[in-house]
């Protein structure tokens, strides 16, 4: 009985989330649901306590009575439209490959940075003109 009453409480607070948010069709459906998993439960103590064959046949609750009930559930659940729950942040794939191109880039930029050297401009400045390897130009020695 807990089972159920528990399997209850969760589909009104899944669609609720109190019954008093509910539609009057949305109880019935739940509360035939919660009758039928309670056929389905009572079919599967039975199949523990005894087996699933009466000799060459198939035990009678399992001839028809339990696909028909399971699917019973089944069906209603789809009625109701339970839904599986939504994750916390829903991942958008589009955001994701722009957010991930972003680092990349950003990534590959500060590689391809030079590492803390001057300006030629601001090297050369008040001592005369340095060359590229970092000697002042030989015109200026003499300034």
């Amino acid at each position: 009985m807990a089972y159920l009453s528990a399997a209850r409480a969760g589909l009104v607070r899944d669609l609720g989330p109190t019954e008093a948010d509910l539609t009057a069709a949305q109880i019935i459906l739940i509360d035939r649901t919660v009758t039928a998993l309670g056929v389905v439960r009572c079919i599967e103590e039975y199949i523990r306590e005894n087996s699933v064959m009466k000799g060459q046949d198939v035990a009678p609750a399992l001839q028809q009575s339990y696909l028909a009930y399971v699917n019973h559930v089944r069906l209603n659940l789809v009625a109701l439209g339970i839904k599986t729950k939504a994750g916390e942040g829903v991942l958008d794939l589009g955001a994701y490959l722009r957010e991930h191109d972003k680092k990349k880039s950003a990534a590959k930029a500060k590689e391809a940075s030079p590492k803390a050297v001057p300006d030629q401009a601001e090297a050369g400045e008040g001592s005369g003109q340095q060359s590229q390897g970092g000697v002042k130009d030989r015109r200026s020695w003499g300034s």
